[in-house]
C-alpha cells in the first residue's frame, strides 16, 4: 500500500460517520489487532498521548488537532492521568491502495476549533433530519482549521496562546469603548505593545488594529440587518468617534454605506 502525506494531497471527504467525545485513563492501549476502519480528526481537550505506528510516533497534547488515517495500525500510551478528546469518524475520498500518514498539529485557533467540534457533537446527538449534512459542513470547517494549522510552522507556547485568546475576548468585550486601542489590549494581557503587535500578526495573519476594525464591522452589519437602531446610534455603540468616520470605514470594508447596506440586506430580527 502506498503511503502519502495528507496535507500534500488534501482529498475531499466522501462520507461522515459519527461524532464522539471520550476520556481515556493513563495506560497503554494496544490497537494493533485491527486496522482503523475510518479516518478521524480529533481535538485534544486535555492530556498527553503518544501514538506508535510501525515506523513512526506522534504525540498529541491539549489544543492539538490530530488526524488518524483509515487502515492505520497503532498503539496508544496515555502519559497523563486522563486523555480527554472530541473526534469525528469519516472517510476521505481516495484510492483503496493509498494510506495517509497520521499527524498531530497545534491548532491555529484552539477555542475556535473546539467550538466547531462541540457544535458537531451537538448536531450528532440531536439527530435532526439534516444531521449528516450539518455534521459534514462542520467537519469541513474543522478540516480547514487542520490545513491552516499545518501551514503555521510558528510554535506558540500555551501561555502565549492563552494571552492572545484573552486579547480577543478583551476586544470583543470593549468594542463600544471609544478609547479602545492596541496599547490597551496589550496592557490587559500583560504584553508589551510591540511584542503583542508582532505576536498577534504572526498568529492571526493580520495586525490587531485590523482585527478590531473587522470585529466592529461584523457587529455593525448585524445591527444594520436585524435591528432598527439608527446608523448614528450604531456608530456610537461600536466606539466610533463620529458618524462620518464610521460611514467611511464601513464603505471601505463593505463597498457601500451603512444605509445602503441596510436597504439591501434588511432582515427580520432574530427571535
Amino acid at each position: 500500500m502506498e503511503r502519502k502525506k495528507l496535507l500534500e494531497v488534501q482529498p475531499m471527504i466522501s462520507s461522515f460517520r459519527r461524532a464522539v467525545s471520550g476520556i481515556v485513563k493513563r495506560g497503554v492501549y494496544d490497537k494493533t489487532a485491527t486496522p482503523r476502519a475510518y479516518d478521524a480528526l480529533i481535538y485534544v481537550l486535555r492530556g498527553h498521548t503518544r501514538y506508535t505506528f510501525s515506523d513512526y510516533t506522534i504525540d498529541a497534547k491539549a489544543d492539538d488537532i490530530l488526524y488518524l488515517s483509515k487502515s492505520s495500525i497503532y498503539s496508544m500510551e496515555v502519559l497523563s492521568d486522563h486523555y480527554d478528546f472530541l473526534f469525528a469518524d469519516f472517510t476521505f475520498d481516495h484510492p483503496d491502495d493509498v494510506e495517509f500518514y497520521s499527524v498531530s498539529l497545534q491548532a491555529a485557533d484552539g477555542k475556535s476549533t473546539e467550538k466547531l467540534f462541540h457544535r458537531m457533537l451537538a448536531f450528532w446527538y440531536i439527530r435532526r433530519d439534516t444531521v449528516m449534512t450539518d455534521c459534514l459542513s462542520l467537519l469541513y470547517a474543522i478540516y480547514s482549521d487542520f490545513i491552516r494549522a499545518s501551514r503555521d510552522s510558528t510554535y506558540i507556547s500555551p501561555d502565549k496562546r492563552r494571552r492572545l485568546e484573552d486579547s480577543l475576548r478583551y476586544i470583543d468585550d470593549h468594542l463600544c469603548d471609544k478609547t479602545l486601542s492596541v496599547q490597551k489590549v496589550a496592557a490587559a494581557v500583560q504584553m508589551s505593545d510591540s511584542y503583542f503587535r508582532k505576536t498577534f500578526t504572526e498568529v492571526y495573519k493580520m495586525p490587531p488594529v485590523k482585527y478590531i476594525s473587522m470585529a466592529r464591522m461584523v457587529q455593525a452589519r448585524e445591527k444594520l440587518r436585524y435591528t432598527d437602531i439608527s446608523v448614528t446610534e450604531i456608530a456610537e455603540q461600536l466606539g466610533f468617534s463620529n458618524l462620518y468616520y464610521f460611514s467611511r470605514t464601513f464603505k471601505n470594508e463593505n463597498g457601500c454605506t451603512p444605509s445602503e447596506y441596510r436597504h439591501r440586506y434588511k432582515a427580520y430580527p432574530v427571535t
